[in-house]
């Protein structure tokens, strides 16, 4: 029988988390643990102020009610009021969050409280080990033991996402990209038909008069733009016309190389893993025929396999010839255009070649890509001059490359899922 949970008094089957509040929340919870800020202003919310409800439940709270364990601790703690002060001011928030969140999973059962209108962010922020528990169980997060690094008797706890919460987070990173690219014209939408070409698309853009022939427009499309904007009189604009976009039947394959170096920790680490999480939700969603390799690099360089990617961590030097190379190993067996994404944020400091320097390992790595017709796409995460010259010259040594700098990390993901869809949508070849 599976044993209760702690958190909640109840076993899953009466009590987890998506049965209580059920699973778009649950999905909620989980890319908020990855990405808090993308989780935007929940200042709308109904009101329901989760901070305040500890703390005023906490006031209410008196040392007499404590458990024999924080008793305990109290007592040890002697004379020593700074540390006695604080063990009880511990001990009385936690007991308030155990006794809020009872609260607010016993409204949420009988109706009281509607899950849409609870803050994620505070309840992440209150509840870290009762939500940790609950996404457990639902299997979206893995709970492992670590040996201490100095003490190895000692072993630490940890938890992992899993394949399926990396799925959920996928999904989100990608729609969180194309409501950002939507804001700039550009726009990724289901429909029931096929579109306009040699090969259906679900892809609108407004339309341009220098690129786009007439033959493409979306009636449908348009006349909603119009009823949105005037529906009392209909009246259509230029501004109102949309054009859905042909594929390019060619196959693709494509590696994306994750920086994962010292010098990536941050926004800089989470943009590149998001960017690799989108990019393989849109081949899996929109361009089903071509192929996405994750490969994460620092002075090594290693393929990705789904479930993985949110389990990377910032190491080590940087060895981008190393991270070519391989990305040449994988694309050589396979069909199609082929082309890498390359995002780095420092010059190589590393060359797994001893008979050369980091940056002419790069330079042959580019040189021998181009000979194969693989199609560097670098993307700077860094504006230094000194990362520019190298970066540049691996394009011209590549002779198929482009090279670009993105300043906000965080906005990497909408940078290569539009020149992935261009790519697509213009028919691009390598020469």
């Amino acid at each position: 029988m599976k044993p209760e949970c702690q958190s909640c008094g109840k076993g899953e089957g009466e009590g987890g988390l998506s049965q209580v509040f059920g699973k778009d929340f649950v999905e909620d919870l989980t890319y908020g643990m990855f990405n808090p800020e993308g989780l935007g202003n929940e200042e709308n919310k109904s009101g329901m102020d989760i901070d305040e409800m500890v703390k005023q439940a906490a006031e209410q709270i008196n040392s007499d009610s404590m458990d024999e364990f924080l008793q305990q601790l109290l007592s040890e703690a002697g004379d020593n009021w700074v540390y006695r002060d604080w063990i009880e001011e511990y001990a009385k928030r936690e007991k308030a969050r155990e006794q809020v969140w009872q609260s607010i999973m016993e409204k949420v059962k009988n109706g009281e409280i509607d899950p849409s209108q609870i803050p994620v962010k505070q309840m992440l922020r209150n509840f870290p080990k009762m939500i940790m528990q609950g996404l457990s169980e639902e299997g979206l997060l893995e709970f492992k033991m670590q040996k201490h690094r100095f003490h190895p008797e000692v072993h630490n706890g940890y938890a992992e996402m899993t394949i399926e919460s990396e799925r959920v987070i996928a999904k989100r990173v990608l729609e969180e990209a194309f409501i950002n690219l939507e804001k700039f014209g550009f726009g990724l939408h289901e429909v029931k038909e096929s579109g306009h070409g040699t090969y259906p698309s679900n892809i609108l853009k407004e339309y341009d008069w220098f690129l786009h022939a007439y033959d493409l427009l979306d009636v449908q499309e348009t006349m909603l733009s119009t009823a949105l904007r005037d529906p009392s009189e209909m009246m259509l604009t230029e501004d109102d016309l949309k054009v859905r976009l042909p594929l390019h039947r060619a196959r693709s394959s494509n590696i994306i190389l994750v920086d994962i170096s010292y010098s990536m920790y941050g926004n800089k680490f989470k943009g590149g893993v998001m960017a690799a999480l989108a990019l393989r939700q849109l081949l899996e969603e929109e361009f089903k025929e071509d192929v996405l390799h994750v490969v994460a690099y620092n002075h090594e360089a290693t393929l990705v396999p789904k479930g993985e990617v949110l389990r990377l961590r910032p190491h080590g030097n940087t060895d981008i010839g190393r991270a070519i190379d391989v990305s040449r190993d994988i694309l050589v067996k396979e069909e199609g255009n082929k082309n890498v994404f390359l995002i780095t944020d420092s010059e190589p400091t590393a060359s797994y070649n001893r008979n050369q320097s980091p940056e002419a390992n790069a330079y042959r790595a580019a040189i021998q890509a181009g000979l194969e017709n693989i199609r560097l796409n670098v993307i700077m995460l860094d504006p230094r001059p000194g990362l520019r010259v190298i970066c540049e010259r691996m394009a011209r040594l590549n002779g198929n490359a482009l090279v670009t700098y993105v300043d906000n990390p965080l906005n990497l993901k909408e940078f290569v899922i539009r020149t992935y869809v261009d790519m697509k949508t213009r028919g691009r070849r390598h020469s």
